[in-house]
């Protein structure tokens, strides 16, 4: 098959796609589904699995690790994520989009569809999103405690990150292997591996990592309005129109 051209995903026609993210071998999506139980946004995932980043189940090996040979091709909704109500809601059907040619591509947004920039990310082999009410939910890798759950190993499983549940969380951005939340009030957190100080906290270990989300050591007074990570390095975009960059 020619992968040299662009071409639709055959299990997402017909439903609206409102974010998307990729991680090394992995995707998702967060995509409106309308049917019996009506009108709902569910998160789609496919692509490598080796970590458990697609949230689903899979064959293991003999010491209960998952196979890399599993790596399917055809987007699936998340079970277990099936029930919560996730941010990007619909606000009427799927329709097909009109791009308005006098409106920049930033302006070009889908009918029907709250803005959904920040609430889905994807690391090396972790997944993150956040639910209607601001909680951080996460899986896949966690050797590094990107996941932000005190768990060793891969999670194949959705879990919300309990050490932020009593924060309004707005926007989740993903690293190779760390993660940085952005709380509704402006202050930002972060956990995983923290080897080049992409966490910063002020330190930089070689094998350095927090399980648990640690706030940026951002100036004081500074209101952060967007994050965004790289590999291992991180940013925040403050109000007053600053970027702060650590890492790598």
């Amino acid at each position: 098959q020619d992968r040299s051209k662009t071409s639709l995903i055959p299990a997402l026609i017909g439903h609206a796609v409102g974010a998307i993210a990729c991680g090394a071998g992995h995707s998702a999506a967060l995509v409106t589904c309308d049917d019996a139980e009506g009108l709902r946004v569910e998160c789609f995932t496919w692509g490598a699995h080796q970590a458990g980043q697609l949230a689903r189940d899979a064959p293991v090996r003999a010491d209960g690790t998952l196979t890399e040979e599993f790596q399917p091709a055809s987007p699936r909704a998340v079970y277990e994520l099936h029930k919560l109500p996730l941010k990007g809601a619909i606000t009427d059907s799927p329709r097909k989009v009109t791009v308005d040619p006098s409106k920049s591509a930033c302006e070009s947004v889908l009918p029907g569809i709250e803005g959904a920039g920040g609430l889905l990310a994807c690391g090396a082999a972790h997944t993150a999103l956040l639910t209607s009410s601001g909680q951080l939910i996460t899986w896949g890798a966690n050797q590094h405690g990107q996941c932000g759950q005190q768990r060793a190993g891969s999670i194949a499983s959705p879990n919300i990150v309990r050490f932020l549940a009593a924060e309004s969380l707005v926007a989740v951005a993903c690293g190779g292997a760390h993660t940085m939340m952005l709380c509704e009030d402006g202050r930002v957190f972060a956990c995983g591996l923290n080897a080049t100080g992409q966490l910063g906290d002020g330190l930089c270990v070689e094998s350095g990592c927090h399980s648990l989300p640690q706030p940026v050591r951002l100036p004081a007074t500074t209101t952060a309005v967007q994050i965004a990570c790289g590999e291992e390095f991180s940013a925040a975009l403050t109000a007053e129109g600053r970027l702060y960059t650590w890492g790598f």
